[in-house]
């Protein structure tokens, strides 16, 4: 079998695997994919053809947080979420770009959205993000 074709395999499997969580930014809801292990969020949306809600990534402890979108043909934009669920910032990422765009302060999770989805919720800076999960264990 190609690399390729495993490679679209094992991340289908483990997009089925994956546990995933209902959120709520004012009146908008997002079903989101948690990734909340070191190979989860290092892997994050790479080779994804497309979103079906978002991919929140959840730390261990409060951090700097910094990301690209490199492999990932994909359009984002990425909330930061301090550990009280409170938006801190946002940021866009452009599709297959090794651009590094890194958060203004320690953050717990990374939410990473399709292009418009922020605008289209009104979610914005200041908003609490509702129903997150606990911290990473790792």
């Amino acid at each position: 079998m190609p690399v390729t074709a495993l490679a679209l395999l094992w991340a289908a499997c483990t997009q089925a695997d994956a546990e995933h969580r209902s959120l709520r930014v004012r009146r908008a809801r997002l079903r989101v994919e948690v990734s909340d292990t070191p190979r989860e969020r290092q892997v994050g949306l790479q080779r994804r053809e497309a979103l079906d809600g978002g991919m929140l990534l959840v730390f261990p402890t409060p951090q700097t947080v910094s990301l690209w979108n490199r492999n990932t043909p994909l359009a984002l934009d990425v909330v930061f979420i301090d550990k009280d669920g409170v938006i801190r910032g946002t940021a866009a990422l452009e599709p297959d770009s090794s651009e590094t765009i890194e958060s203004s302060g320690p953050m717990l999770y990374a939410l990473e959205v399709p292009r418009g989805w922020l605008d289209a919720s009104g979610a914005r800076v200041g908003d609490r993000v509702h129903n997150l999960p606990p911290a990473a264990a790792r």
